[in-house]
């Protein structure tokens, strides 16, 4: 099935389904978590009728790793590779809502400077802010 929402083509039939589920017999909803041949995975919530999608997006490796300890939790290595047992330097970031693959902080951008919240009226210099990560993560 090829689903267009919000100007994404989500295509089931070319992604793999990781786990999915529905409500019950008399209700056509159902829900799946799926992993593009990108590697992006993407989930699809559809209503009691069957038809009418609810929710179509693509999750953060966060939101599909906790998709996955929710719901399959068999498969989270499988995925996402070994997870760090308690008590181990890495279980603290990894329980942050990091995944032990990923690095904690992206990488600098200089393309972006200032990022401005105009309902507010606040604008944060984002390199400051960077800097001030950075010192904080390595004292």
């Amino acid at each position: 099935m090829r689903v267009i929402f919000e100007g994404i083509a989500y295509d089931t039939d070319k992604s793999t389904e990781i786990v999915s589920g529905d409500n019950s017999a008399w209700s056509g909803a159902w829900w799946g978590l799926y992993r593009a041949p990108t590697g992006v995975f993407f989930k699809i919530v559809v209503d009691h009728d069957g038809e009418t999608f609810l929710e179509c997006r693509t999750l953060t490796d966060v939101e599909a790793r906790t998709c996955l300890e929710r719901h399959a939790n068999h498969l989270v290595e499988k995925y996402f590779g070994p997870m760090p047992e308690p008590g181990s330097p890495q279980a603290s970031s990894s329980a942050a809502g990091s995944s032990p693959k990923s690095s904690p902080l992206p990488e600098p951008s200089s393309e972006l400077v200032t990022l401005k919240l105009g309902i507010w009226g606040v604008s944060v210099d984002l390199k400051e802010l960077w800097r001030r990560v950075r010192r904080k993560w390595r004292g």
